[in-house]
């Protein structure tokens, strides 16, 4: 990339931009490069770029409006840059200034990833230096939006980026809340606080947890890895940890992941996820009981990294009673599901009531 500067009056300021110009372009330029990603003008990632005028006096302003209603994957860069005015990737956003607006390849840029990225720190300094023209007001010309770079990654990383700042405002907002309640209702801050009603981090921390006394992972329901068939043995074992949980201190089952923690998925057992929640359904009716069903024990179906994962989550069930499968009694020592014996079992029921 090539910045050349006019002669003005003012051309010891535009120097000065030049070289910080250089320097902001230069430093994307090396980020880009550490990660395998490319440097390129933004006109070579756009279908169309225009200038759009939504002033109040401009006679077009209605019809802009208009138009640019019906334009998808479109960024809008306000034709004066600032550290307060921002690149935005929805009309409803945007004020009543003018913006160059860019329609984006879809296969190489997602508008809200790419408006997101010049509304932080360097890329915003790379338009503020890009605007060179008028005596008081600087503004991006036609020929300046021909210098504005961006970094392009795939497809898939600029997903990632957006979840990830979608997770950071939602945690900012629960910061907010806990802040705003705690003159109020003081009470101690920890994980589940800060992530509370964040469905995507709590599933995130129910899928990094180590095994414990409360916690455990199943690669599947019923098909068995090995012999690439289903096995009611691999059921059992799923259902002897329910158990368990119930007969302890409760607990979440993990299903879809193994104990490595590598993702296995719930695909790998059948599409259709009604059919597999029926049967884990009628499994545990028909083997714990239906009691426990209805009222201790909940099963969530939810998304992970693009596969779908089974949480079942067990709560401790009152003192006087006790869970079974087939007539045996499963407790969990640790990490581990054990069987009590028969002779071990009354003991265990006594001081079990008296806890």
């Amino acid at each position: 990339y090539k910045v050349k500067v006019k002669k003005n009056n003012n051309s010891e300021d535009d120097s000065a931009k030049l070289h910080e110009l250089i320097h902001i372009q230069t430093t994307l330029e090396e980020i880009s490069n550490r990660d395998g990603s490319e440097f390129i003008p933004l006109v070579d990632c756009s279908l169309n770029h225009q200038k759009i005028s939504l002033r109040p006096k401009d006679k077009k302003r209605i019809e802009n409006l208009k138009k640019i209603k019906k334009l998808k994957n479109v960024i809008f860069i306000p034709t004066i840059p600032s550290r307060t005015n921002s690149v935005e990737n929805h009309h409803l956003f945007l004020k009543d200034w003018e913006y160059w607006c860019f329609e984006l390849d879809p296969a190489k840029f997602h508008a809200g990833y790419l408006a997101n990225w010049f509304n932080t720190k360097l890329p915003k300094e790379q338009l503020i230096r890009l605007a060179p023209s008028g005596n008081y007001m600087k503004k991006i010309g036609r020929k300046d939006i021909k210098r504005i770079y961006v970094i392009k990654h795939s497809i898939e990383q600029q997903h990632i980026h957006n979840e990830t700042l979608n997770l950071l405002e939602k945690i900012k907002n629960n910061i907010k809340k806990i802040e705003e309640s705690n003159s109020f209702d003081p009470r101690e801050i920890n994980i589940e606080t800060i992530i509370e009603d964040i469905d995507e981090l709590k599933i995130l921390r129910l899928v990094t947890l180590d095994e414990s006394l409360s916690h455990e992972y199943k690669s599947t329901l019923r098909y068995d890895l090995k012999s690439k068939q289903f096995a009611e043995h691999i059921t059992v074992s799923a259902l002897k940890t329910i158990t368990a949980f119930l007969n302890s201190e409760g607990g979440n089952l993990v299903i879809g992941i193994g104990r490595d923690k590598e993702l296995i998925g719930l695909e790998i057992e059948g599409k259709d996820m009604d059919k597999w929640q029926l049967f884990l359904n009628n499994k545990i009716r028909d083997n714990i009981g239906k009691k426990f069903l209805e009222t201790y024990i909940k099963t969530e179906i939810k998304k992970f990294k693009k596969k779908k994962i089974a949480i079942i989550s067990c709560k401790k069930i009152p003192k006087d009673d006790s869970a079974s499968l087939n007539n045996e009694i499963y407790v969990r020592h640790g990490p581990l599901t054990e069987k009590l014996n028969p002779k071990d079992v009354h003991q265990w029921t006594k001081d079990r009531i008296k806890k």
